[in-house]
């Protein structure tokens, strides 16, 4: 018997529903508005960047720390004259000869990489 009291509660609640259902009109979501999402996906976008940022300069600060610690002295002049780069005891060397609000300026040369890419953005 309560078998039975069972099996005809649930159809009876299965079929009250969806008798129901046919006369509830389902409302619709409201559209979002083009300056809406527009605010949305450009504060997503500047989140997104400040994250990467954040992360990269985590990461360049982690392989300075590591290249500060296991870099020799010759292998740092080398890399000095793979970009060009000037060590800071011989700066006076390439000092120019003004000076504006106490900045020196210096004559550093363009590291090549960047030489190369620029000539790369002419061409195409």
């Amino acid at each position: 018997m309560k078998l039975w009291t069972r099996i005809l509660s649930f159809l009876l609640l299965a079929l009250s529903s969806q008798a129901f259902a046919e006369s509830v009109v389902a409302a619709k979501p409201e559209a979002m508005s083009e300056t809406t999402l527009l605010i949305y996906l450009g504060s997503g976008m500047i989140v997104f960047v400040l994250f990467i940022l954040g992360y990269l300069l985590y990461v360049l600060n982690s392989l300075a720390k590591v290249y500060n610690q296991t870099v020799t002295k010759s292998q740092q002049v080398a890399v000095f004259k793979l970009v060009d780069h000037v060590p800071i005891e011989l700066e006076h060397e390439i000092l120019m000869n003004h000076e504006y609000d106490g900045i020196r300026e210096l004559d550093n040369k363009m590291p090549a990489w960047w030489l190369y890419m620029f000539y790369c953005t002419i061409i195409f």
